[in-house]
């Protein structure tokens, strides 16, 4: 758990971080959801911690090799998220184009967290920020068309909707 975060946030963090409590949350899934044999261990490493959430990746030694995932846990009850990136999958949303969301892999309602797929390549974030001009533009070439095919497919939630004659002001803070 090498970070910069200050020791009362990584505290705060203590139980979803203890590869030993996840792996026992693990194990508590149905029978092994995807297919890669029950984690003998877990490993677990803190990306970037905050005082609301915590990103960490998990790499889990399993019968059928090393599976790293994305652990996102929450300070309060998030599994909106969790179901609203399974419903997008369920749609097809962002399975091509080059430009997908992290399949979801579990819920730990227990501990506030979620397992995402571990995607490799360059944040988009980062290639709009520093890549060269033609990264930039094939970037949001690639955004583009997510977010179209995201507009086009995505199921609609039932939840709060934005208005933003009301939001418009908290917007912009």
């Amino acid at each position: 758990m090498t970070t910069r975060a200050a020791p009362d946030t990584l505290a705060r963090w203590s139980a979803v971080l203890d590869p030993a409590t996840l792996e026992a949350e693990l194990r508590g899934l149905p029978a092994d959801p995807w297919g890669w044999g029950v984690p003998r261990s877990v490993r677990v490493r803190v990306i970037k911690p905050h005082q609301r959430r915590c990103v960490f990746q998990a790499t889990l030694e399993t019968g059928g090799g090393a599976r790293t995932l994305i652990g996102k846990a929450y300070a309060r009850d998030r599994s909106d998220i969790a179901n609203a990136m399974a419903a997008f999958v369920a749609a097809g949303v962002g399975l091509d184009d080059g430009c997908s969301i992290p399949l979801p892999y579990a819920h730990l309602p227990a501990l506030g967290v979620r397992l995402e797929e571990y995607v490799t390549g360059p944040v988009a974030e980062t290639v709009m920020l520093q890549g060269a001009p033609a990264d930039r533009r094939a970037a949001a070439r690639r955004c583009g068309r997510w977010l179209a095919r995201f507009q086009r497919k995505a199921p609609r939630l039932a939840g709060k909707i934005l208005d933003l004659s009301v939001d418009r002001e908290r917007l912009h803070t």
